[in-house]
């Protein structure tokens, strides 16, 4: 799973959009340097996604496709992060620099852990599992309690120290991203107007949060929240009218 902001620009403005409008808004007094925005601060400030007419279908139809799957799923709180690099301040901030590290294993404490016992015999011989040779040959170890994999997973990394990178960020966006219609300029989406010229940005859009389930525990908090207010309009309701609403929001976010 990659990032959808890249780490060669400067990212001067995102919003986490969901089409939601209960509980979406950051105050003025909370609005630190590069915040992520939400929906209401995205409607405030008169904010468009300037895609042009063809660029515009493209996204649209790939966006319905892919919320298709994830109401097929029961998937619902998702969110289309919507980065935006200006042109013409670039990357003189260094806000990457300030907000972005890279973080890497400490080479003198990673541990490889070697198999020293099978959980179970190895099948085949009459010598398995008995810490004897099995038929053709075959070394067998003895029997042992089957040990947690996760147990071992987590005393594995538990071990290994992970710390800052001495590594300097890229300033070229990864070569495969250039074959990919929503990466291949300037690793993301230029911003153009209805006449397809260049209105001096470029975007960097995907759906995050992917794993939340319309489950019980979200029933629960639609049937709350409704209580006390439009049950429509907040976040967690069920995974198809999530997708509807989340859509018709990002089309007309569009142009």
């Amino acid at each position: 799973m990659g990032n959808v902001n890249p780490a060669n620009k400067d990212i001067h403005e995102t919003y986490d959009l969901k089409g939601s409008t209960v509980g979406r808004y950051v105050k003025p007094e909370d609005v630190k340097p590069y915040s992520t925005l939400k929906d209401l601060n995205f409607l405030e400030r008169g904010r468009k996604i300037q895609l042009g007419p063809r660029k515009k279908e493209i996204f649209l139809q790939q966006l319905e496709r892919d919320v298709l799957f994830l109401q097929m799923m029961n998937i619902m709180d998702y969110s289309l992060l919507f980065g935006v690099h200006n042109l013409e301040t670039g990357n003189r901030e260094n806000i990457r620099d300030a907000t972005l590290a890279a973080f890497e294993p400490t080479p003198e404490t990673l541990v490889r852990r070697q198999p020293t016992e099978l959980s179970g015999p190895i099948t085949g011989g009459a010598g398995a599992g008995t810490g004897g040779v099995g038929v053709g040959g075959v070394a067998t170890l003895r029997k042992s309690r089957p040990r947690s994999r996760s147990r071992d997973r987590d005393r594995t990394i538990n071990d290994t120290v992970v710390e800052p990178s001495r590594a300097i960020l890229p300033d070229d966006s990864p070569p495969e991203r250039l074959y990919f219609t929503f990466y291949h300029e300037m690793g993301g989406i230029l911003a153009v107007d209805e006449d397809g010229e260049d209105v001096g940005e470029v975007y960097y859009l995907g759906i995050i949060d992917l794993f939340t389930e319309y489950n019980v525990t979200k029933k629960l908090e639609h049937f709350v929240k409704s209580l006390l207010g439009n049950g429509r309009k907040i976040s967690a309701v069920n995974a198809v009218q999530y997708g509807k609403r989340f859509i018709a929001f990002i089309e007309k976010a569009c142009i």
